[in-house]
């Protein structure tokens, strides 16, 4: 048994040795291999976060354009409308008025040819008056009753020219 005591002392040693060789070649190699592979995955973490963070801020600042951009829009609108009740009230009013200046000026336009055809007539009936009672003094005044006539109506005249 002594030799398996020697050679278990023996096969410890070497394992020992061969474990510490191990550790000094393989193991802190692995270890800084592994701590940068930690580090650099939480680095990436870090930027993934913070560019997560950057496009939070950057959607926030995307959806306060929009919003104020809807508002402005709105606004638009409403002005528009307001405009455009604004444009159809002044036509409509512009319109009532060229419709009242129309009819007044069509009232007098009918008032004055009332007047000259009314003149007219009077003209006209003055003149047949004239020409029937030419042609029934003709008929039925002789030279002397004609002569007094006409005296009669240059004094006539004569009276109202005064």
């Amino acid at each position: 048994m002594n030799l398996s005591i020697a050679t278990f002392i023996i096969q410890i040693v070497s394992f020992l040795l061969l474990v510490g060789f191990l550790t000094k070649l393989l193991y802190k190699p692995l270890l800084d291999l592994l701590d940068k592979r930690s580090q650099s995955v939480s680095s990436m973490l870090d930027e993934a976060k913070k560019r997560q963070e950057e496009v939070c801020a950057n959607l926030k600042v995307s959806r306060d354009r929009i919003n104020a951009v809807k508002e402005e829009i709105l606004t638009l609108k409403d002005e528009a409308e307001k405009q455009v009740e604004s444009q159809r009230r002044d036509l409509l009013e512009e319109a009532k008025k060229e419709a009242k200046h129309i009819v007044t000026r069509s009232g007098e336009e009918i008032a004055r040819q009332a007047r000259e055809a009314r003149e007219e007539i009077k003209k006209e009936i003055g003149e047949l008056s004239v020409t029937i009672a030419e042609k029934i003094i003709k008929k039925e005044i002789n030279s002397r009753d004609q002569e007094g006539l006409v005296r009669e109506f240059i004094s006539g005249v004569k009276g109202k020219t005064e």
